[in-house]
């Protein structure tokens, strides 16, 4: 087990450490990642699409060989009684079924459309939002930079995406506050060491130097990932430039209450 959570700790570490090749692996976000797909799940009516089986005449014959064949008329009218009985138990709940499934196809095609009206405002928004981007719209702008960082699949899971943006259309200039990750987001402890005569683990601290070394790193790489994001999505051409501020929510050890701090900036030209 504590091999185990070693091993753990050196893939998260490996993991900061690749931060910025592993996402600059990923693809781009483009405005069809906003797009959705005019599909709606299928009907699935279950049961109801299965019809009541009908009863089976032979099986309502008496025990001897057959109506006719030896069985007493007592005996053959009880059998027909019990089947025309069945049958018409049969008919109703087949009519019944037809009826409830008639209902529930006439539900499912109303929330089907409901469904594809949805989709199809939302895609005419995606194409209005990106004719205005083309334009240079500020509004248009911001939304369209702020869900390509919200979207972008290169960070890691449990990464902040805090993010407030505008824009300057003079200068054609994107300025963002974008949230880093804290000091937290590296492993304090470095090796975790299991002691037989205790009979419990015990975690080996990472040096303070290596921890500050490597949380510097993560903020770099962190800055400039989100720079890249931002240059790729960036298919009309639209920033000249992108002014970027990275900052951390959490607790200021001079004041013990809940502050932004800035720890990076960057100006970063097409």
């Amino acid at each position: 087990d504590a091999r185990r959570r070693t091993e753990e700790l050196d893939q998260r570490v490996e993991t900061l450490r690749n931060l910025l090749p592993a996402g600059c692996a990923a693809p781009a976000f483009s405005p069809a990642a906003l797009m959705r797909p005019e599909q709606v799940e299928p009907f699935a009516p279950g049961q109801l699409a299965v019809p009541i089986p009908m009863p089976d005449p032979a099986a309502y014959q008496p025990q001897q060989s057959g109506w006719g064949f030896g069985a007493s008329r007592q005996a053959q009218e009880q059998a027909r009684a019990r089947y025309e009985h069945d049958w018409r138990q049969a008919q109703a709940a087949e009519a019944q079924r037809q009826a409830q499934l008639a209902a529930y196809q006439q539900q499912y095609q109303q929330w089907a459309e409901r469904q594809l009206a949805a989709i199809r405002e939302h895609n005419a928004g995606v194409e209005n939002l990106v004719s205005a981007l083309r334009r240079g719209e500020p509004d248009a702008v911001v939304e369209y930079f702020t869900a390509a960082l919200y979207a972008s699949e290169g960070w890691p899971d449990g990464f902040p995406r805090q993010v407030s943006a505008s824009f300057d259309s003079a200068a054609r200039q994107l300025v963002l506050n974008w949230e880093l990750p804290g000091y937290e987001v590296v492993p304090e402890a470095s090796i975790i060491r299991y002691m037989p005569g205790a009979d419990r683990d015990k975690e080996v601290k990472r040096p303070v130097s290596e921890r500050r070394a490597l949380y510097r790193d993560v903020l770099a790489q962190c800055m400039l990932l989100a720079l890249r994001d931002l240059f790729a999505a960036d298919q009309f051409g639209v920033l000249d430039s992108v002014a970027l501020n990275g900052f951390v929510d959490g607790t200021d050890p001079a004041t013990g209450r809940e502050a932004r701090t800035f720890l990076a900036t960057a100006m970063a030209e097409r």
